[in-house]
């Protein structure tokens, strides 16, 4: 019975873990917009109504634009000869550097000036940071995420509709309604509901309406 637990329980984490890599992968794809033209291969990507990019590199069109595998048309017209360009840190998102940091800092997004937003990592959508929070080592942060106080996002993507207050979140992904407060967050997945607080979780993953409160949790799944 305890072997068949365990391998179950294993099974679970690593599933769960599978998971967590595949929202991080999800976050870094809303940094483009979502494909808008039929027949893309897996390298090309749509990032706007006529803009089409293949391998980060970007072409634009005045027109509609039609692709099969890495090859793409506008108006019927090859637009292999089309300028290029690179695509951004928030894709076709418009992006300003943050001064405090050097991060990249989308246009619609609001950033405090007190923030420290790493050179590589990148805030994007319409996420609000305020107070002295910091964001650092390639994290990412998208959609309408808000990340407020002396928090710390480390190695992180936190997108969405996530909250992060005056917590520190490192190596791990929060996603969706997922809420934490006054909490320490290490290798982690937070989705859905998920909430934390004043908790210290490591290693685990809390998904659904899964609340957490005063607790330290290490190595668990805990699923609602």
């Amino acid at each position: 019975m305890y072997r068949t637990t365990a391998l179950l329980f294993a099974a679970c984490v690593a599933v769960l873990s599978l998971q967590a890599n595949c929202h991080a992968a999800s976050a870094t794809n809303r940094l483009r917009a979502p494909v808008t033209t039929p027949n893309r291969s897996e390298t090309s990507s749509s990032m706007g109504a006529n803009t089409v990019c293949i391998n980060g590199t970007c072409r634009s069109c005045n027109g509609a634009i039609a692709c099969a595998g890495d090859h793409c048309t506008c108006n019927g017209d090859s637009m292999e000869s089309a300028p290029t360009y690179k695509a951004g840190p928030c894709g076709t998102q418009a992006v300003v550097t943050h001064p405090n940091g050097g991060g990249s800092v989308a246009t619609s997004a609001s950033v405090d000036p007190a923030a420290y937003v790493s050179a590589d990592s990148a805030i994007c959508g319409t996420v609000s940071v305020s107070g002295p929070a910091r964001v650092i080592h390639g994290s990412v942060l998208n959609g309408t995420a808000r990340v407020l106080g002396h928090s710390v996002i480390d190695a992180s993507v936190v997108i969405e509709a996530s909250t992060v207050s005056n917590s520190s979140v490192v190596r791990s992904t929060v996603n969706d309604g997922a809420k934490i407060t006054n909490s320490e967050v290490e290798n982690s997945l937070l989705n859905g509901a998920a909430n934390a607080d004043r908790s210290r979780i490591m290693d685990s993953v809390l998904q659904g309406g899964v609340s957490v409160v005063g607790r330290t949790i290490s190595g668990a799944v805990l699923v609602d």
